[in-house]
């Protein structure tokens, strides 16, 4: 709801969320919630009492304006009721959906994206240095990254595991609210763009509130037909003929079959989240509420895992919406690479993942040559071998005629996958396998690095003088190779803001010159300008200059100003697609000039006011302005026409 409309209902006293009727709604609802799940799913009727259940409520009540601005006009029979069952009703929650620690190896993950994107990783090193043990747990077997190696991963999860100084998932009642996240934890966020962290709480937001408004809308479909069939079979009516009795029949089955399927996809909303339309329009034999649920997409899932922790350390009630959120976050969850659903698994499939799958890297040797593998080391590219090519992306070693996924390859194109994208996938895969070579080149997988060795305690046994000597010499030698490492880290840290400083100036230089090239330009054209009208050389109206055929569409976003009514009139069917701004319109937007690419000027009727005003928000958008050097429209369509195709 916008400001104007959210100030007339508070000063109304209608504000949705601050009603006494609402509230009351809501605790009703919730103690009868509580009440069922107490005896349905024993343990989890603790996700609506307490503080967490006072979080959740306060969460509905805050955002009950926004959410019926969303959804009150959609045709849902109680809309205040569903939004309030939804969100307090959950399967979930988020420390549930991260037992595996999923969202924060994803948080982690799109961390360090981040930090790497900008040049910052060698400082985030200097941070971790603080997390001394990182935690125990596993990454996801088979993981393997092209950058970061596991110890990094580990040290950054462990991190923000251990943010309020012990071990926290998610969530943890209040979540720390009004507490202030350990040391290590601020340093690493300080490391991001604002606008980058933003960016990702503003995204989060806008896919919870699509979330809401797609289960609703698709609810809506059902209650639209339910509507009128519920008021006919309430309706009092005089006593009724056979007809009328079997009609009344018709309904009720009806009525009773739209309820079923209303029910099937509230309660199996995430799943049919993840249909496409087909599927659900035979899970719910609506076409409307199979149109309003297919189509959801989330762009960056790691995006909405930091997101997440984020919006949940700032004490923001937004994602105590659990009910969309979590929602939300389970469909994030699945779209992460290393997911398995286990919801189904037996004990030997358990044992199995436990013990881990992890490839052993000479395994694809033994799978004997493949006829039709790629010839890595003879095929060129740019005068390099496709095993140098590969060896630079990865620093991994191609063994020759081996292919490590060629019989992945097969099975999915067995499985009706097209053989060209059968052969992308596997030919990345293979890439991805080969690079974890790359992280350890950069060695951040050395569990020294998090681990320094520590010295001897006072009053250990010690050793034979030789031995003694021998680990006195390897401490020393120990203790220079870290004092080497920080030095390096630091140089790394120096060259990489040299580096940035470098790409601004580099880029001020660029944009100066660019600048100055079009300065020149224009100076150029002014030139022609005068000097022709100088010469009073006569205009050749029939002629429309070489290989011209019209009309014409620009390979350009072009705006003309100025020109009188019959040149216009003349030059405007000639380039239909160019936007004309006659010398009346004093109060055109200056949204026209910034969105084009180039601005041609017809000198002989415009303004001074109206062409320094022009010439300024050119110049500040960096858009190159052109001058007719012709009167006739004829020859100035052929001008810009000659000097599109040069560009």
């Amino acid at each position: 709801m916008d400001k104007k409309k959210s100030g007339k209902a508070e000063s109304a006293g209608q504000s949705i969320g601050r009603s006494s009727s609402f509230r009351r709604m809501v605790e009703d609802e919730s103690r009868r919630l509580s009440d069922a799940m107490r005896w349905v799913r024993p343990g989890t009727e603790e996700w609506l009492e307490g503080t967490f259940g006072r979080r959740r409520r306060r969460a509905v009540l805050e955002y009950a304006d926004r959410a019926m601005d969303l959804i009150g006009n959609l045709g849902l029979l109680d809309p205040e009721r569903e939004f309030i069952l939804h969100e307090l009703l959950i399967g979930s929650t988020y420390n549930g959906l991260d037992e595996d620690c999923d969202l924060r190896l994803g948080a982690a993950l799109w961390i360090l994206d981040r930090l790497q994107i900008h040049g910052r990783l060698t400082e985030l090193m200097d941070v971790l240095e603080d997390v001394k043990d990182p935690d125990e747990w596993f990454l996801p077997p088979d993981f393997i990254h092209p950058s970061y190696g596991d110890s990094l991963v580990r040290a950054m999860v462990s991190a923000m595991t251990a943010r309020y100084g012990r071990r926290a998932m998610v969530t943890n009642g209040e979540n720390e609210r009004g507490k202030e996240p350990g040391e290590t934890w601020r340093k690493i966020l300080a490391l991001l763009p604002e606008e980058e962290t933003e960016d990702a709480c503003r995204t989060f937001a806008d896919k919870l509130w699509e979330v809401l408004e797609r289960k609703m809308r698709s609810l809506a479909a059902f209650d639209k037909e339910m509507g009128p069939l519920i008021h006919q079979l309430d309706a009092p009516v005089a006593p009724l003929a056979m007809a009328a009795e079997d009609r009344e029949g018709e309904m009720e089955e009806r009525l009773e079959e739209l309820e079923s399927s209303r029910q099937s996809l509230k309660v199996g909303f995430e799943r049919a989240l993840r249909m496409d339309r087909k599927a659900v329009m035979k899970m719910t034999g609506s076409r409307e509420a199979a149109k309003a649920v297919s189509g959801f997409r989330v762009e960056d899932p790691f995006a909405l895992c930091f997101a997440l922790i984020a919006l949940l350390d700032r004490g923001e009630d937004l994602p105590w919406l659990m009910g969309s959120g979590t929602i939300l976050m389970d469909y994030v969850r699945r779209m992460l690479p290393w997911f398995e659903d286990k919801e189904d698994w037996d004990d030997e499939e358990w044992e199995d993942w436990y013990i881990g799958k992890t490839f052993n890297w000479n395994s694809w040797v033994d799978r004997g040559r493949v006829p039709d593998a790629p010839d890595y080391y003879h095929t060129l590219h740019g005068g390099r071998n496709l095993a140098q090519i590969i060896y630079d992306l990865s620093g991994g070693v191609v063994p020759t005629g081996i292919h490590p996924f060629e019989r992945e390859r097969e099975q999915l194109i067995l499985e009706g996958m097209e053989e060209g994208m059968a052969g992308k996938i596997t030919g990345m895969a293979e890439i991805f396998f080969l690079s974890a070579f790359q992280a350890d080149q950069h060695g951040w997988s050395e569990d020294s690095f998090f681990s320094p060795l520590k010295a001897p305690e006072a009053g250990e046994e010690a050793g034979e003088p030789e031995a003694e000597a021998e680990e006195s010499e390897a401490e020393m030698l120990r203790k220079e190779l870290t004092a080497a490492r920080r030095q390096i880290r630091s140089l790394k840290k120096a060259l990489s803001e040299t580096d940035r400083e470098a790409a601004r100036a580099r880029a001020g230089y660029e944009k100066e010159l660019a600048d100055l090239r079009r300065e020149h330009r224009e100076l150029a054209d002014l030139r022609g300008l005068v000097f022709n009208r100088d010469r009073e050389i006569p205009e050749e109206t029939g002629e429309t200059g070489p290989d011209i055929s019209y009309p014409y569409e620009t390979r350009k976003r072009t705006v003309v100003f100025g020109g009188h009514d019959t040149f216009l009139k003349a030059i405007r069917p000639l380039l239909p697609d160019v936007r004309f701004v006659d010398r009346t319109n004093l109060n055109y937007s200056p949204e026209i000039v910034r969105n084009a690419e180039v601005v041609w000027i017809q000198t002989n009727s415009i303004s001074h006011s109206q062409y320094g005003g022009l010439i300024r928000i050119c110049r500040m958008q960096g858009i190159q302005v052109r001058y007719f050097a012709y009167a006739s429209a004829e020859k100035c369509a052929a001008q810009l026409v000659l000097e599109d195709r040069k560009d």
